[in-house]
């Protein structure tokens, strides 16, 4: 099944004026960033999922990119991912939450 839906995305500024892009994960995106990360580290998860769905001023990104932001940065990425995306199935707009992006079990 193809979904006809379109990419949900958010903007969003980081602490050094980095602008990122987030779009809404789907489920191939916990698919691939668990391949990527491994089932043992749950920061990696994290910061793979993050890649698959942010672009840093509008280029892709992968794993080490996100590695390399503040953790404060990291931290806002992972939390406006699962604030609304995550919760919701409905288009958001920016908002804060203490969420963390979750893992695979």
């Amino acid at each position: 099944m193809k979904l006809t839906v379109p990419d949900q995305v958010k903007t969003i500024t980081l602490s050094d004026g980095t602008v990122a892009t987030i779009r809404r994960p789907r489920g191939r995106d916990l698919v691939r960033a668990q391949e990527v990360a491994g089932t043992d580290n749950k920061f990696k998860f994290t910061c793979a999922m993050l890649a698959h769905v942010t672009q840093l001023s509008g280029e892709p990104c992968v794993m080490e990119d996100i590695m390399e932001l503040w953790a404060s940065d990291i931290d806002l990425l992972s939390r406006e991912a699962a604030a609304d995306f995550l919760s919701s199935s409905a288009p958001s707009s920016l908002s804060s939450s203490n969420g963390a992006l979750p893992t695979p079990s």
